[in-house]
């Protein structure tokens, strides 16, 4: 388990000031003599400090949580868990944006919260199998438990010499509307993720 704390403040050019707080943790429960279920969590808020004309300044892009892909949340591409506003919801709170080409763009958010349960198992020889859930959402300024986006999927590893080969497809249970089209039809996220990568989600 490990945590952070960064204090930012307005010196000399730089005019960002921020208090940032991040935690993880990841706990393995043997089952059998070769099966797993290993748990992993992660939280992270961040406080706008810096202030002009009695407004608080927004915390910068890069300084902002974003998550999503092989080591997060799996139903989502890597920095592509979030909320994509549509034109007159006045009470979303973006931490995504659709450009005009169809792509999405990470805003980030000030606060994220992932929590991931997977079962591994043996199949044959070198070949492993996991079984998991993804949960979790990054939030425009706090979290909010009504709002969190869920995720299944299976996956394939296989312990190579330099470390396990993973191959994972995550699944969202539930797909948001993420634009129109110029019909006026509703876009939908794509039902599914797959991540080909060297090693352990966590």
């Amino acid at each position: 388990m490990s945590s952070s704390v960064e204090y930012a403040f307005p010196i000399l050019a730089a005019k960002a000031g921020f208090m940032k707080e991040f935690a993880q943790g990841a706990w393995y429960l043997p089952l059998t003599e070769r099966s797993v279920l290993a748990m992993s969590g992660r939280l992270g808020l961040i406080q706008p400090l810096a202030r002009k004309d009695g407004k608080l300044l927004p915390v910068p892009l890069s300084e902002r949580f974003t998550a999503g892909g092989d080591t997060s949340h799996r139903a989502f591409r890597l920095d592509q868990l979030g909320t994509v506003c549509l034109p007159g919801d006045a009470d979303c709170e973006e931490t995504l944006l659709r450009l005009p080409d169809g792509r999405i763009a990470a805003l980030g958010g000030n606060a994220m919260m992932i929590a991931n349960v997977e079962y591994r198992f043996p199949i044959f020889s070198s070949v492993g199998g996991a079984l998991f859930v993804d949960a979790g959402n990054v939030y425009k300024d706090s979290i909010r438990f009504n709002d969190i986006r869920y995720g299944v999927g299976t996956g394939i590893r296989y312990l190579s010499p330099v470390g396990p080969l993973r191959f994972d497809v995550g699944y969202k249970l539930q797909r948001r509307v993420i634009g129109l089209d110029d019909a006026g039809n509703p876009i939908r996220e794509r039902p599914l993720e797959y991540f080909i990568t060297l090693g352990y989600a966590f």
